[in-house]
């Protein structure tokens, strides 16, 4: 079992940084809003994002004012995309607490994301070099095309694996690869390895989400942060679901198909349909190919010398397959 406190060791005091900063810009004049900012901050999350960036960073010169300050900017963006994402799902939990929108209302907090994303891209026009801020922002954008894309395809059993794939790439690969390839430029690396670094971002960000269908259907509740299942009963098609109609008979497509077309899947239905895709091994297919991806980020690495940072990301890659959250 890996875990990560080699990892946050090395960028422990940067992080405290984060969180500092983090604290610092969401301060609120308004009592009203101060509980709210509480409640965003409280569950803190890994910050596995800002840790990337940091780490990436620290494979040249490092400048660290710079490095925490995109650092805390994408961590401001991302943390408006999930509460955005809580609004469109009806999310009641999020990171094992409740939402914006269950403890408050849909309306509060779509005008919190609102503000939490306008608060990051303020922050990051503070950076000098455009190069970086057009990364970031063209980051964003595609997070918003692929979650209108998977909008757009929810309860549709003719999802591809390429549409899945699009969708992975675009909403959530896309900001680690920004994450890692942003260090790299505040490392001030050459090309060749800021490429190398974006493209360890973005195998390691697809790996993130294909790991993530199979905890769906497997992980608890307490450690995932969110019900399981949840995907399945908001009519996603997530990988698990496109390899089953893929491999299985007609007959088992069929009954499939009858199942989710019920409004409302109970345990005895869910457990049915993992039942039927333990027969067709689809979870060990799943993440044979998230470990393939895990394995393609790893190797984008060896361009750089062997160091603590470079182990660091090897860690933390080999616990993406090993994670229960």
């Amino acid at each position: 079992m890996f875990n990560l406190i080699f990892l946050y060791n090395l960028v422990k005091s940067e992080l405290d940084e984060v969180e500092t900063a983090l604290k610092k810009e969401l301060e609120a004049d308004n009592k009203k809003i101060s509980p709210v900012i509480s409640h965003i901050l409280l569950p803190g999350g890994k910050r596995i994002r800002p840790a990337i960036l940091i780490l990436c960073a620290k494979f040249g010169e490092f400048d660290r004012k710079r490095s925490v300050q995109l650092a805390v900017a994408i961590e401001l963006i991302h943390t408006a995309t999930l509460v955005h994402d809580d609004v469109v799902d009806e999310a009641d939990i999020r990171r094992g607490k409740p939402s914006i929108n269950a403890k408050w209302d849909n309306k509060f907090a779509v005008l919190l994301g609102d503000y939490l994303y306008t608060k990051g891209c303020r922050l990051l026009l503070k950076d000098k070099d455009i190069a970086a801020i057009r990364l970031v922002i063209g980051a964003t954008n595609d997070m918003t095309e692929g979650e209108v894309l998977q909008e757009a395809v929810k309860n549709d059993p003719d999802v591809s694996f390429e549409d899945y794939l699009y969708i992975v790439r675009a909403k959530t690969a896309g900001l680690i690869a920004a994450c890692a390839k942003a260090g790299g430029m505040c490392g001030g690396l050459s090309q060749d390895k800021i490429d190398a670094l974006e493209r360890f971002g973005l195998n390691l960000g697809i790996a993130f989400e294909i790991i993530d269908d199979t905890l769906d259907w497997k992980a608890k509740k307490e450690k995932l942060g969110k019900p399981v299942t949840n995907d399945l009963r908001e009519g996603g098609y997530t990988l698990p679901l496109i390899y089953f109609l893929q491999e299985a008979s007609l007959a088992d497509k069929d009954w499939l198909y009858k199942m989710l077309d019920n409004e409302s899947l109970s345990e005895e239905d869910i457990l049915s349909i993992r039942n039927k895709m333990d027969g067709y091994k689809i979870l060990e297919k799943v993440a044979d190919l998230g470990e393939k991806y895990i394995l393609s980020a790893k190797k984008e690495l060896d361009i750089f010398p062997a160091s603590n940072i470079k182990q660091a990301l090897l860690t933390l890659a080999d616990h993406i397959l090993e994670r229960d959250w």
